[in-house]
């Protein structure tokens, strides 16, 4: 049975109709402005479900509600969450990204993939790694600026100003043989000196049109070897050097780079193909938009991948090759959060 509503509760409630304000205003207002209630009297209006009679008196129960809580609390754990791998990690003494090094390959950062429970995990970053991943971003900034630098003086020499450079003359020396963007199988022969996207789709086509009985991977090879070759004026395998990074566009730069990581879909990462992808993210302006920075998310799992594989294989020049491109994915470009 419930107990009978307070007669100022009644006189407060007696008007349906009526709009009510926030707070009891009147002969209750007046007695609460008057007279300061305790502690103990607010607990007891609070126990009796009075409403707070002011403003004041609604903080002071906002108060005693908030001491009535621990002043630390503990969530519960849950079982079965796998641990975080702590491997420690050592520094590394090098001339440059991928350059040789003073120190045998033990002396790199760990950043090696373990597995957990079938999951795949980096170490933690302890300060030694942060160190790390700082001197690398900060080799990659000076290259970065050693290319703007570069393109400011060929816009000045196109501009017709006297610029005697040996950079410029070497650039100039490029310009009319690289291979068009749209040509993929020469850009493969030129920046790895292998045609190995174009006698996979050969073959392929071969095989839909039920010429298997005919198919020479050999000839394939030569074949595409020597049409490639013509198109990249016999050059194959070169590095990325600065001539060719300088006379790429944005658009070009972004296009190049993804095929290098479809390329690198189907294929082990080797020293090449790393400064290649290093070379053209020279180029790729900040902030990405989304296309890129998807591409450049799908080159970060592709590359944690081949790290584990190359840590179980005792791989340390791949190791060494991933940690900087993933020092450089997570540090420079910040998409490491994003996967």
């Amino acid at each position: 049975m419930s107990s009978p509503a307070p007669t100022w509760m009644n006189d407060y409630l007696k008007d349906d109709n009526e709009p009510k304000k926030a707070f009891p205003v009147g002969a209750l207002g007046q007695f609460a402005a008057n007279n300061s209630l305790s502690h103990e009297q607010v607990r007891e209006r609070v126990r009796k479900g009075i409403p707070p009679a002011t403003a004041e008196e609604y903080l002071l129960r906002v108060r005693l509600e908030a001491e009535g809580y621990p002043s630390v609390t503990t969530a519960a754990s849950s079982e079965g969450e796998p641990k975080r791998s702590s491997r420690g990690t050592e520094e590394a003494d090098r001339s440059g990204p991928f350059g040789e090094r003073a120190n045998e390959p033990e002396s790199l950062p760990t950043g090696h993939a373990s597995r957990s429970n079938g999951r795949r995990e980096r170490p933690r970053r302890d300060e030694r790694l942060i160190s790390w991943e700082r001197h690398v971003v900060s080799l990659f900034r000076q290259g970065r600026q050693y290319i703007n630098r570069l393109e400011h003086q060929l816009e000045q020499h196109l501009d017709g100003r006297k610029i005697d450079v040996a950079s410029i003359k070497k650039i100039n020396s490029w310009k009319d043989n690289i291979p068009a963007l749209n040509d993929g199988y020469a850009w493969e022969y030129l920046c790895l000196g292998t045609t190995v996207q174009a006698n996979r789709n050969v073959a392929a086509k071969m095989q839909l049109d039920g010429k298997e009985k005919s198919l020479d991977m050999r000839s394939i090879q030569e074949k595409n070897a020597s049409s490639a070759s013509r198109s990249t004026h016999g050059r194959k395998g070169v590095p990325p050097v600065t001539s060719i990074i300088v006379l790429l566009k944005p658009g070009a730069t972004y296009k190049l780079f993804k095929r290098h990581v479809k390329w690198l879909e189907t294929s082990h990462l080797t020293r090449s193909k790393a400064c290649w992808l290093y070379a053209l993210m020279f180029k790729l302006e900040k902030p990405l938009n989304g296309d890129c920075a998807s591409t450049m998310r799908d080159l970060a799992r592709r590359l944690l991948v081949l790290e584990e594989d190359a840590a179980l294989e005792d791989d340390k020049n791949a190791l060494f090759s991933v940690d900087i491109l993933l020092a450089v994915i997570g540090q420079f470009f910040n998409q490491m959060n994003m996967l």
